[in-house]
């Protein structure tokens, strides 16, 4: 069991370090290129310019919102499972002592 569990571990390890150095920034390049083109567009035609747009998405994806959804799942089993753990030692306390 434990060789299962550290597997997992450094299969995820390896899945997170593809994800930092091979990760896809399409999106946020187009984002990019899309504000250049604007940025250009208003100097060229001597407009003002007031604000940028931001390559930053600070919303929710699905992934993060179900990965949230997930954790506080175990969470809950976690606190399931040392609820019961306790009770059972309180018990063998009481048997124990009387």
């Amino acid at each position: 069991m434990k060789q299962y569990v550290i597997d997992i571990v450094i299969v995820l390890f390896i899945l997170c370090i593809g994800q930092i150095y091979f990760g896809n920034h399409n999106v946020e390049q187009t984002f990019l290129n899309r504000n250049i083109d604007k940025f250009e567009e208003k100097v060229s035609q001597n407009t003002e310019t007031v604000s940028y747009g931001s390559v930053i998405d600070r919303e929710d994806n699905k992934i993060s919102l179900f990965m949230k959804e997930v954790s506080q799942i175990i969470v809950k089993i976690i606190e399931g499972i040392v609820y019961v753990f306790s009770q059972i030692i309180s018990m063998l306390f009481v048997i124990v002592v009387y």
